[in-house]
């Protein structure tokens, strides 16, 4: 079982982590502190451009007493590119709080032991995944893809709770095999609500297809068959 969707949390910028308030297995709410980047730089670059624009401002002042309009647009001038580069520093203030931007439950990523580091630029921190909407992953035989296709229907009993079995309805069929287990399969996806608390993504089980009506003899006997056919051809 997996997620439809997977939010990561990758850095903006090389930053030291300053603290981490969350880590793999922690459920959160959208706006929840995940971690933040040390902003004491930001907070002195802050400081010294708000005295700059009081020292412009009485700047501004004093010209217009002195009736002097060419100094008023120069003061003037420079309070606005000190307050768009106060706006740019604000904006990356409040950036180094990462927060989620989901309900859910963080699945990868623990920091603390990164606290007082120098973090790369574009490096994942953390990924956290929905509780709803799941998509499930569904291993298929090579013996038994020519009979799946999408739009068939299916239960799924989880390993953890096979007691508590979970409809599906398959979305796709992947055209190309891959080795699972040292054995040929095709993946296909389903869809689930699943609004189970205790499901995380990664969980597996046993899923059944129902792929319609067959004779009895077909149902006990077609692997038979079919590896009879098989050898006989070989």
């Amino acid at each position: 079982a997996d997620h439809r969707d997977l939010h990561s949390f990758p850095t903006r910028r090389s930053s030291d982590l300053a603290s981490a308030e969350a880590m793999a297995g922690d459920r959160v709410k959208i706006g929840d502190v995940l971690c933040r980047m040390d902003t004491r730089e930001l907070d002195q670059q802050r400081l010294e451009l708000m005295a700059e624009l009081a020292v412009l401002d009485r700047q501004k002042s004093k010209a217009m007493a002195d009736n002097d309009p060419a100094g008023v647009q120069l003061a003037m001038a420079g309070e606005k590119l000190a307050r768009t580069r106060l706006e740019i520093i604000e904006r990356r203030i409040q950036d180094a709080a990462l927060r989620a931007s989901l309900d859910g439950v963080v699945v990868s990523g623990d920091l603390r032991k990164q606290v007082g580091a120098v973090l790369t630029q574009g490096a994942p921190l953390l990924a956290v995944a929905p509780l709803d909407g799941w998509l499930l992953e569904l291993a298929v035989p090579e013996a038994d893809v020519a009979m799946v296709q999408q739009g068939l229907t299916g239960r799924f009993a989880p390993t953890a709770r096979p007691e508590q079995v979970q409809a599906f309805s398959l979305t796709r069929v992947r055209p190309q095999a891959t080795l699972r287990a040292h054995r040929n399969v095709y993946l296909a996806e389903a869809e689930t609500p699943m609004p189970l608390d205790w499901m995380r993504p990664g969980l597996e089980g046993v899923a059944r297809i129902d792929i319609g009506p067959r004779p009895v003899w077909w149902v006990l006997f077609h692997r038979e068959i079919d590896y009879g056919r098989l050898t006989v051809w070989l």
